[in-house]
């Protein structure tokens, strides 16, 4: 991509300078979109090269390009290098420089570098993906059982969760230096989740082993979607809640 960068700096270089002539508003407005786009672009590039190479370090492997990508940025030099080499004229009147930002060929290579950085975001964001994926547990949907003396725990656990499941989005405003720094902070976060949720879920069910029989199965119960049935609130149940005072913790619902 470093060829098609290159070129798509010359056509922003260039368009930089004609912007300060006294060009016609038509030439004006045309440059102003066509360095904007160009501007967004390389921008784009660069940072989604950064991101990939932040995620390497951290053993997340992003795809390559693929080959129709690879073959559109080709094309898009060449354009690229072409326009570059005509708006560099110095005697190229308004009228030409309309003619020439108004081309097929330089939009489609516009179109084409844009399409270089769509991708990144796609690549970049099945590689995340598949990173988490990969470290789900595979309890990861089990109940979270509300033991005694467990709250702050049972709470934590909840919401590492619902990180760990929660889509992982990625959009061109991620591919800024600010956005790099959200997008590496929320993986280490999720990291952070993971090992959390392998660490504390065992010690969670732990001590949900030492309660009453009874106890385990109303709480397993009332963890789950269904809940548990009001025949499970037994006066054994009953009585350890209140020893924790955590009868007003729980609901009864009618299906």
């Amino acid at each position: 991509m470093s060829s098609l960068l290159d070129r798509a700096a010359t056509v922003q270089s260039i368009l930089l300078d004609r912007g300060r002539l006294e060009a016609g508003v038509q030439a004006t407005q045309r440059l102003t979109q066509q360095k904007g786009r160009a501007d967004a672009s390389i921008s784009g590039i660069n940072a989604s090269t950064e991101l990939e190479r932040r995620l390497s370090a951290e053993s997340v492997i992003v795809a390559p390009i693929d080959k129709n990508t690879l073959e559109s940025a080709r094309k898009a030099r060449t354009s690229l290098r072409t326009s570059a080499t005509k708006l560099d004229s110095s005697d190229l009147s308004d009228e030409d420089t309309v003619s020439i930002l108004g081309r097929k060929t330089l939009e489609d290579a516009m179109k084409a570098a844009e399409s270089v950085v769509d991708r990144a975001i796609g690549r970049i964001q099945k590689a995340l993906q598949d990173e988490r994926n990969a470290g789900l547990p595979a309890n990861i949907d089990d109940a979270i059982p509300d033991v005694p003396g467990q709250a702050a725990r049972r709470a934590h656990l909840e919401v590492s969760r619902h990180r760990l499941k929660a889509p992982i989005g990625l959009n061109r405003g991620d591919l800024t230096p600010e956005g790099i720094g959200r997008v590496l902070d929320a993986m280490a976060a999720r990291r952070a989740d993971l090992e959390y949720w392998r660490r504390e879920h065992p010690i969670l069910l732990e001590a949900l082993a030492k309660e009453d029989p009874e106890v385990q199965r109303f709480l397993h119960a009332a963890a789950s979607e269904e809940g548990a049935p009001l025949a499970m609130l037994t006066s054994a149940v009953l009585d350890r809640l209140a020893a924790d005072g955590l009868l007003d913790d729980f609901r009864i619902r009618r299906q």
